[in-house]
């Protein structure tokens, strides 16, 4: 259980460190705004949200017969979940404000990057924990 957590707490923070370098930085200035500072309460809801979003990979992950608890697994699951989530949020924020679709498709990019790197990490991380080879 301790791996699991340890493993889901490093999926978190690597989904973090990205979103906040996608959402607040590359992202806005890709579609000609500036970026933007956010707040201590916002940084630490949002890094709940990721401790979330890795506990629902790693749930998902662990489901797998243990043969097929692989990294690229661990990507696979990871960009389904960030899919999952993200996609439907930001397709509602957009009809509800008439913006363009554009941004829901950079958005939906950016979760496909952070969500399956932290699918990645979530899955290396466990094999790495549990002594298996890390190759396949």
């Amino acid at each position: 259980m301790r791996k699991l957590a340890l493993g889901a707490f490093a999926s978190a923070t690597t989904m973090w460190i990205i979103a906040g370098f996608w959402h607040n930085d590359l992202g806005p200035k890709m579609l000609g705004g500036e970026g933007e500072q956010l707040s201590i309460q916002a940084l630490s809801l949002t890094f709940v949200v990721y401790l979330i979003v890795a506990l629902v990979i790693a749930r998902t992950f662990m489901i797998l017969p243990e043969h097929r608890r692989t990294i690229p697994a661990g990507m696979r699951i990871g960009a389904y979940a960030g899919l999952l989530w993200a996609v439907p949020h930001s397709l509602l924020g957009a009809a509800g404000a008439g913006d363009p679709l554009g941004p829901v498709a950079l958005d939906a990019l950016g979760h496909l990057l952070e969500e399956g790197l932290g699918g990645i990490v979530f899955g290396a991380a466990y094999l790495i924990g549990n002594g298996q080879n890390t190759d396949s």
